[in-house]
């Protein structure tokens, strides 16, 4: 029998390393690398060596891109690799340039894709990168509530397919749309509301304080002059209750009586019916006698007439 010749295997489960890469592993301890060194170089073209593999088929996953950059990071054997884009034959000089050159992607970019892996959880990641979502479907997902989130991490567990997932992003971020609107619409309401209500007190008080100044100014003035002043006042005070029961009011009340609210609006008037009565009462006026001209008012106009005598 002619000589056989032993040939050296990896071992089972392992990734062969190309030859070249091997050379270059020697050629760094023949240089006087410390042992614990060269153990770091050899790791992390161990990870290179799957990055190659997984090359074969002109496109690496994210998946074994972090699998290669968290086994080279946490060996810190990039620090001894050459840069083969180097013209003067230098190591890597960063962790960025070595994954911009050996990884094809930047260090910010795989920080991106591992926040992925920690925001939807290994096994939904896994199915992720098996169907190829993007990291636009990552921030259609990042974007929705929580308990939306995780009707998606669920369906990914399960096996769902990249156009299921698609569109239950899409579907889920309508419906949150939807949700927003409608809750900005209530604020605005709120707020508008709030405006109104904040108007009709302005109002209010800009009214008490007009009469607190009235009110000292009257009792400023000699008796003839005061009373003259109480009774434009009040007649003023009568013309913008008249006003409001004509206009505002009564304009309530033929709204009201197209929806058919007669009894409602039978209290209405009942009530203020008998806020006047109660005034009466109160002052022992006498009730509106003759065409409906309220005594205090024949009563002035006596007095204009004994006047002009």
């Amino acid at each position: 029998m002619g000589n056989i010749k032993n040939t050296l295997r990896p071992a089972p489960g392992l990734i062969e390393v190309a030859p070249a890469k091997m050379a270059q592993v020697a050629e760094l301890q023949d240089a006087t690398l410390a042992a614990q060194d060269a153990d770091d170089v050899a790791t992390a073209y161990i990870g290179l060596g799957h990055i190659e593999a997984a090359t074969f088929f002109l496109y690496v996953g994210d998946a074994v891109v972090l699998a290669a950059y968290e086994k080279v990071k946490k060996s810190k054997g990039w620090q001894h690799i050459r840069n083969p884009q180097s013209s003067y034959g230098k190591n890597f000089e960063s962790l960025d340039e070595f994954c911009r050159v050996k990884l094809g992607k930047s260090y910010n970019r795989i920080q991106a894709i591992a926040a992925n892996r920690r925001f939807i959880g290994q096994e939904a990641f896994e199915q992720a990168e098996r169907i190829g979502l993007r990291q636009v479907d990552y921030n259609a997902l990042k974007a929705l509530p929580a308990p939306k989130q995780e009707i998606v991490r669920e369906a990914l567990a399960e096996g769902a397919s990249k156009e299921e997932v698609q569109r239950a992003l899409r579907e889920l971020a309508a419906a949150d749309q939807k949700e927003i609107a409608a809750l900005t619409k209530e604020r605005d309401d709120l707020r508008a509301e709030a405006a109104t209500t904040q108007e009709v007190l302005d109002k209010k008080n800009q009214r008490i304080d007009k009469l607190e100044r009235e009110k000292g100014r009257i009792a400023r003035l000699p008796p003839d002059k005061a009373l003259a002043a109480t009774k434009t006042e009040a007649e003023n005070l009568l013309k913008e209750a008249i006003g409001l029961l004509r206009g505002n009011f009564r304009q309530a009340l033929v709204v009201l009586s197209g929806l058919r609210e007669s009894i409602f609006m039978a209290g209405m008037v009942g009530q203020v019916q008998a806020e006047l009565v109660a005034l009466r009462d109160e002052f022992s006026l006498a009730d509106v006698v003759g065409d409906g001209t309220p005594e205090w008012q024949r009563w002035d106009a006596a007095q204009g007439d004994g006047q002009d005598n």
